[in-house]
C-alpha cells in the first residue's frame, strides 16, 4: 500500500554504485508523501533535511515536522551524528549554524 510509512533509508555511492543502509529514528523514517531534501556539507558529511509528511495516524505534527540529520562517513559506513528536530532547530540554531561553519572550516 502506498499510503504506509517506511522505515528505512539508504544512500547511493554514485561513483562506486554501492548503496548504504542507514538506520535512522522512527521520527525521521515513520513517514510517506513527505519531501526529503540532502546538502553535502563536505565529501564525508551530509545533512537530510526531511519535511512534512503523514505517519501512521495522519499527517506529522508537534516538533517532528521537520528534522535535520547529520551523517559523517567513518571507516566505509554511514553513521549519525545527530539529528535535529524544530524545537530544536529554533532553540540552537546558532549553535547549529556554529556546527556548519565547523564542519566547512574542519574539511
Amino acid at each position: 500500500d502506498e499510503d504506509q510509512p517506511l522505515n528505512d533509508c539508504w544512500i547511493l555511492n554514485i561513483s562506486s554504485l554501492i548503496w548504504y543502509k542507514i538506520t535512522l529514528p522512527d521520527s525521521v523514517t515513520k513517514r510517506y508523501k513527505h519531501s526529503i531534501t540532502t546538502y553535502e556539507i563536505s565529501n564525508n558529511r551530509v545533512w537530510i533535511i526531511v519535511n512534512a509528511g503523514y505517519g501512521k495516524y495522519g499527517p506529522v505534527t508537534g516538533c517532528d515536522v521537520t528534522n535535520i540529520v547529520e551523517l559523517e562517513y567513518i571507516t566505509e559506513e554511514w553513521i549519525m551524528k545527530h539529528v535535529w528536530n524544530d524545537e530544536q532547530l529554533l532553540n540552537n540554531k546558532n549553535d547549529i549554524h556554529k556546527c556548519l561553519i565547523q564542519h566547512i572550516v574542519d574539511d
